[in-house]
């Protein structure tokens, strides 16, 4: 085993280049074979064919994940949808690993590779950092110095792949490092037989794989659309649903009861990612946005009841919105008190305390675990319903009513029901006095 050592890291960080790496898995050693001159989900390369000339379909290129215990996993195309987002970019020691090799290689070719020296850069950028033109060239976005400089015979004589770690901030924006951008980003390898300094495989000739990132959070929820209406110790959360966010998921909703969580067990389930969840030992959470707005009054002053006050037609109206707290703006996981609702326009908040106020807000999550910022909150209080029935019906209750339940006037259900009540009650004392006499 030997290290071919890169020059200067793209982006300022270090990366190792790695000769002859061992696949951490023996499931990975089989290699597959994909279709030429294409980016697989796992990886790139082809059957070069008969051909003794060096070409595209020479070469495998796919990427692995780290799994938090020291070992590589292969990519599926959703892991790399949901990896490569806003979160991840903010962890600063967060790297993926670049496996390259000659795997799709016949057996005489390879052995003729094994004496030439034809150079290989591995680099990130567009198309034209594998240009033939050499102002076109000079003119290219691409990631300079290169991640990796090799020779055709080091890939040849490898026994094992060769292994190149990768920043993940390098693939964000066309000079890396710019995490709030959306797009794609490509792994090139620039050859030159010659050694002129001129690529000769140019243009889609060349092998590229290519990676889709989004570090660009979806608009939240508008406002206005945003209502919090109380009931008895609960909350109903309801918001306008935008049909117009491309890569929409659902929607999470926040509370808290002053400064502290509502419940003991937060619902976070990996609905979305944070830099605190992906990366927390790296990265400073920082809050996303926050609309200018009033702030929130004193919390002794909004625990006061206002014994009806600022009711509209029977309901209490929510007080706000104000600019959003601390946990809020930094999405804090422990504020999460709703699983991922992804066709839902509204959800209930139980188990909570009448008249105690609670701060709500809600997010917008995509497919790629970005969360949009929670610019600002509503302040509302639960408080005792007089008419539990009516609560019931308008929440699709279906039974006519009885006597453990109270009726509004003229319901036939309610009347039917406290009727059969006493009636039973008659015929019971009936039979008692039958067996006295």
């Amino acid at each position: 085993m030997r290290s071919v050592r890169p020059p200067l890291a793209f982006s300022s960080l270090a990366l190792r280049v790695t000769l002859g790496a061992a696949v951490a898995a023996a499931a990975m050693l089989p290699l597959l074979t994909p279709a030429p001159a294409k980016a697989q989900g796992t990886g790139t390369g082809g059957s070069s064919g008969t051909s003794q000339a060096v070409s595209k379909a020479d070469f495998f290129m796919r990427l692995l994940r780290p799994d938090g215990e020291d070992k590589w996993t292969i990519f599926t195309e959703f892991e790399q949808k949901y990896y490569f987002n806003r979160a991840r970019c903010s962890c600063s020691d967060e790297v993926v690993r670049l496996e390259l090799d000659l795997s799709t290689t016949g057996a005489a070719k390879r052995t003729m590779f094994a004496t030439n020296q034809t150079v290989i850069q591995v680099l990130i950028g567009e198309v034209a950092c594998v240009s033939s033109d050499p102002a076109a060239l000079k003119a290219a976005i691409c990631s300079d110095p290169p991640l990796a400089t090799l020779t055709l015979a080091d890939l040849a004589r490898a026994r094992q792949r060769t292994t190149i770690d990768i920043p993940v901030s390098a693939f964000y924006g066309p000079s890396g490092g710019e995490c709030t951008r959306r797009g794609q980003q490509f792994i090139r390898l620039r050859v030159d037989t010659n050694g002129d300094g001129v690529p000769d495989l140019t243009g889609e000739a060349a092998p590229v794989l290519s990676v889709e990132y989004d570090g660009e959070a979806p608009p939240p929820p508008a406002t206005a659309g945003i209502k919090v209406r109380p009931g008895n110790e609960a909350l109903e959360v309801s918001w306008e649903r935008d049909q117009g966010v491309a890569d929409f998921r659902g929607y999470v909703v926040f509370c808290s009861r002053g400064e502290a969580p509502v419940y003991a067990e937060s619902s976070y389930d990996d609905q979305y990612r944070t830099a605190e969840t992906e990366c927390p030992s790296s990265a400073t959470v920082q809050p996303l946005r926050r609309a200018d707005g009033p702030q929130l009054p004193p919390l002794a002053q909004a625990q006061q009841a206002d014994d009806g006050a600022g009711e509209v037609n029977g309901t209490r109206e929510a007080e706000g919105p104000f600019t959003a707290p601390t946990p809020f703006a930094t999405l804090d996981t422990r504020f999460v008190c709703s699983e991922l609702l992804v066709s839902q326009d509204s959800t209930r908040l139980t188990g909570l305390q009448n008249e105690i106020p609670y701060l709500v807000g809600v997010a917008t999550i995509d497919l790629h675990g970005n969360a949009s910022p929670i610019e600002s909150v509503l302040l509302q209080r639960p408080f005792a319903t007089r008419d539990f029935f009516r609560g019931y019906r308008e929440a699709d209750g279906q039974a006519v009513g009885g006597y453990c339940a109270m009726a509004r006037p003229g319901s036939r259900g309610g009347v039917a029901g406290l009727a059969g009540f006493a009636l039973g009650v008659w015929l019971l004392r009936q039979g008692l006095r039958r067996r006295r006499s």
